[in-house]
């Protein structure tokens, strides 16, 4: 492991490095006071900002997947990432996310789906009603076959390259099926330096966690970002958010394997009133095993939950769905 932000300046003159800043806009907002003299205000889109120093990878990630949200960035730029690693993204669908994740992690991709919908929920576990076994289905590509060639066809459209023989594998089936003990080293998986979980149930990101810890795949400096975070928190309007779904799995986790995760993108940790966040978290591993003292590193009360749930837009969509013991 490196410290990545100190390798920032060494990359300024890698071209891969250049193309995927971001710039600022700068846009005169209507005030919606029309007896104020001032006809509007400066707004910064933080997702299009660019820092004085250059982006970092995770930074990107933040940014480039949170769909057009509004993020502060990273909130401790001092964290340590891994140097070279691999992308694992758990929950597929049609690809659009991974031709995203491609283009800020130019390396080899692990992903993982059924391509026939989600498998079924837990019982006992709270879910949405719209999550049934099925739903999602590959967004109309059926087969793993299919996802491949339109990733592959959207980041040659995106980035001029074309993903390298073997940079991209996809694995078909349920997480308990496919993620089997020595998976990795037969298929020679590096640690990741980034994991996508979108695969929205609770029991689907706990197999996927579970595994990714096993096969020793997680180390400090592995970043995880979780889609459907706050999505089930929001449609139950409860602010215990790590009770249920994609938090849950996260906390056990922790637990289990002792280990030590920090926030550093989204809405998992008190935020600066005003400041808009879309719903998707991100916690990079800090320390594992040994004597740590294991940490999911989502810090917000359930007063700052409240609080962020009556204000984000993505959790008031969140509201219309219904949210429904298995």
């Amino acid at each position: 492991m490196h410290h990545y932000f100190t390798r920032l300046t060494d990359s300024l003159e890698r071209p891969e490095t250049r193309k995927y800043m971001y710039s600022v806009r700068v846009e005169r907002q209507p005030s919606r006071n029309k007896s104020e003299s001032n006809p509007g205000q400066t707004v910064k889109t933080c997702w299009e900002y660019r820092y004085h120093t250059m982006l970092g990878l995770h930074e990107q990630v933040c940014k480039r997947v949170g769909f057009g949200n509004s993020f502060s960035g990273l909130r401790h730029r001092n964290f340590k990432s891994l140097d070279t690693g691999d992308l694992y993204q758990f929950g597929v669908a049609g690809g659009g996310t991974l031709v995203q994740l491609l283009r800020i992690h130019n390396t080899t991709a692990w992903g993982f789906d059924t391509f026939t919908g989600l498998p079924p929920e837990q019982k006992g576990e709270l879910s949405i009603k719209d999550w049934k076994p099925g739903a999602f289905r590959g967004n109309g590509v059926l087969n793993a076959s299919g996802v491949h060639e339109l990733v592959a066809r959207k980041v040659r459209a995106a980035t001029g390259s074309s993903l390298l023989p073997g940079q991209l594998s996809l694995l078909t089936g349920t997480f308990n099926e496919t993620l089997r003990p020595g998976l990795a080293r037969e298929r020679g998986m590096r640690p990741a330096v980034y994991v996508d979980i979108d695969s929205d149930l609770f029991i689907s990101a706990w197999e996927a966690l579970d595994w990714l810890f096993t096969e020793r795949l997680l180390l400090p400096g592995s970043v995880i970002g979780y889609d459907d975070w706050w999505t089930i928190a929001c449609a139950s309007n409860n602010t215990d958010v790590e009770a249920h779904g994609e938090p849950r799995a996260h906390l056990l986790a922790a637990r289990k394997y002792q280990a030590s995760f920090r926030c550093i993108c989204g809405p998992c940790e008190p935020i600066t009133p005003g400041v808009a966040f879309g719903g998707r978290t991100y916690f990079v591993l800090e320390a594992l095993g040994g004597s740590t003292v294991s940490s999911s590193g989502f810090t917000m009360t359930r007063e700052d939950a409240a609080y962020w749930m009556a204000r984000a837009r993505s959790c008031g969509i969140a509201k219309k769905k219904r949210a429904v013991l298995v």
